[in-house]
């Protein structure tokens, strides 16, 4: 896992901001749960762990392009290889993320631990932070068994690892496999990610 920080330029970060922000550009989908579920209801015995409504916007679904902009998210990956000097060979998936704030969370709390893609081959994750948030990134030191079938934790026992408040401009690059979360903001009105799959 890596933090990698103002790997754009200032004036595309702000283009990317401007973007995501215009209700008249952006189209986004409302999800009343931000986790899927796979078959039967998911439910958690950790109190911590609650599953709020989100936003969506899907740029990239199984490697092909679903959305007008698309190209002017993609640059973010040039300049994510020429940072990190290696190359991406496919596109999995990218969508952004918006959670929004509710007055009944409280920072103790984080959204229910997933991976992105169970069914695909070892990846990588970036997440991007398209604005300042105090909606945390959450990592834990439990990984996905592709034996288990189910993307999402139920056990009330995960181990966090790292914690990372969003910056506008940086991202973290982590190992696709590995369980994650995000927090839902307490004093920002909205927590936005865009978020990268990709195989190098």
């Amino acid at each position: 896992m890596k933090v990698i920080e103002s790997f754009l330029p200032l004036s595309y970060q702000n283009e990317i901001e401007h973007l995501i922000n215009d209700p008249g550009a952006f189209q986004w989908s409302f999800y009343d749960k931000i986790a899927i579920e796979y078959g039967e209801p998911i439910t958690f015995k950790n109190p911590k762990i609650i599953n709020p409504i989100g936003l969506s916007h899907t740029f990239i679904e199984s490697g092909r392009p679903v959305s007008e902009h698309w190209p002017r998210i993609r640059p973010i990956l040039l300049f994510l290889e020429y940072h990190e000097d290696f190359e991406i060979k496919r596109m999995l998936r990218v969508r952004a993320r918006r959670t929004l704030r509710d007055p009944s969370i409280d920072s103790s709390m984080f959204n229910p631990p997933h991976i992105d893609l169970p069914n695909a081959e070892a990846y990588k994750s970036l997440i991007y932070y398209v604005s300042n948030s105090d909606g945390d990134s959450v990592f834990f030191n439990e990984r996905y068994d592709p034996s288990l079938g189910q993307p999402t934790l139920r056990d009330e026992d995960v181990t966090e690892c790292f914690r990372y408040t969003p910056v506008k401009g940086n991202g973290v690059l982590f190992d696709g496999h590995q369980y994650h979360s995000g927090n839902s903001p307490i004093n920002y009105l909205h927590r936005t990610i865009i978020n990268f799959d990709f195989i190098v």
